[in-house]
């Protein structure tokens, strides 16, 4: 009784601000949702306190940083899952109209575990190294002219290494378990063995040569970077679409260097219906995959995604959060949200455990 008494002294002037004359989502839910919203702010405050932190405004709302309350394993476990559920039934797909259906069935069993498990390790391994500046938003804007060509070069060599090492490590895990399942294949169908030992030690070699491939073209993007004018990211929405403008150019760009690569050599050695469907199948998981390890693709997976799946948060993130600002909860500096009272912040943190999922239904 004591905790349900706290809980509606703390929520109780918060949900009357939530009841509008047009109802867009309930007040029981938009306590909820600022209650998750105040515990991310006590985590990343509790982290900023850490002796070897790089945590910066630890009271801001980020739209980059929403998702990371969660663990580093639960968060590479959900991306990768996602990644190779979403990437691997879409290559499959397209071998399916362009190639071989049987082909595509092998090709669904093998690249769901393959894409998931490359993605989702390149996603902790994103995160731990921070110089890859892999989940902070770029406030850059692609330019050609603009900048220095040492300042370009300097940030080249400060991204080349992490960037190229992530490819390198992720396209070895691809090679291992997707060669490994081919040559398992090939035993089941009576092939000899040292065919079997080919097929894996190929996909030794073609995986880390793709992740080689796409960690320098990551790399190089980094040259047509210039620094934006800080009046271009006056508020979240501007950084955000800033930053997904970015990622679309990077990963359209790795996406076409690895599928035309991919799709030519395959071409080469087993005919242009195979190689088409294998080029076009690799440069949409490059592409998709590598946006997934950024700032915006973060957002997309976790907030966007999982976040409201698993009612943490509403689908509509942005709209509930420009509402908490109209309604005097928060307020919004330059690209981020803060809660008004730093009381009310704390003493949502502090209840919101008890309370872990709203009473009524999920968002609209």
């Amino acid at each position: 009784m004591k905790g349900a008494s706290s809980w509606r002294r703390t929520y109780d002037p918060v949900l009357n601000l939530f009841v509008p004359k047009r109802r867009r989502w309930s007040a029981e839910r938009a306590g909820h949702w600022l209650g998750y919203l105040a515990t991310h702010l006590k985590k990343q405050k509790t982290d900023a306190q850490k002796p070897d932190a790089h945590v910066i405004g630890a009271q801001d709302i980020e739209w980059w940083q929403l998702g990371t309350t969660m663990s580093l394993p639960a968060r590479m476990v959900v991306s990768g899952a996602l990644c190779g559920l979403v990437l691997g039934t879409a290559v499959a797909l397209v071998q399916v109209l362009v190639g071989d259906p049987a082909v595509a069935l092998l090709s669904t069993v093998l690249n769901v575990p393959g894409i998931g498990l490359t993605f989702g390790l390149m996603h902790g391994f994103a995160s731990k190294i921070e110089a890859s500046g892999a989940f902070r938003p770029s406030r850059m804007q692609i330019a050609v002219r603009g900048e220095s060509r040492g300042a370009r070069s300097r940030r080249v060599r400060e991204r080349l290494l992490p960037r190229v090492g992530g490819g390198l490590a992720g396209g070895l895990v691809f090679g291992f378990i997707f060669g490994g399942g081919s040559a398992v294949y090939s035993m089941l169908l009576s092939y000899p063995w040292r065919l079997a030992a080919l097929v894996f030690g190929e996909w030794l070699v073609i995986g880390p040569l793709l992740g080689l491939a796409a960690g320098i073209v990551l790399a190089l993007a980094v040259w047509l970077e210039t620094d934006a004018k800080p009046q271009e990211s006056v508020s979240a929405t501007d950084l955000l679409r800033t930053n997904r403008t970015i990622v679309l150019v990077q990963s359209a760009a790795v996406g076409l260097v690895l599928g035309l690569g991919y799709g030519t050599v395959v071409t080469h050695f087993n005919g242009f219906t195979l190689g088409l469907s294998a080029g076009i199948g690799a440069g949409l998981a490059a592409a998709a995959g590598v946006g997934t390890l950024t700032a915006w693709g973060r957002w997309v997976v976790l907030v966007r995604l999982w976040l409201p799946l698993s009612r943490r948060l509403p689908w509509r993130v942005n709209a509930f959060l420009d509402d908490a600002r109209v309604r005097g909860v928060l307020r919004q500096a330059g690209a981020v949200y803060q809660f008004r009272h730093a009381r009310l912040r704390d003493n949502l943190a502090e209840v919101h455990p008890q309370h872990e999922q709203p009473t009524e239904g999920g968002s609209p």
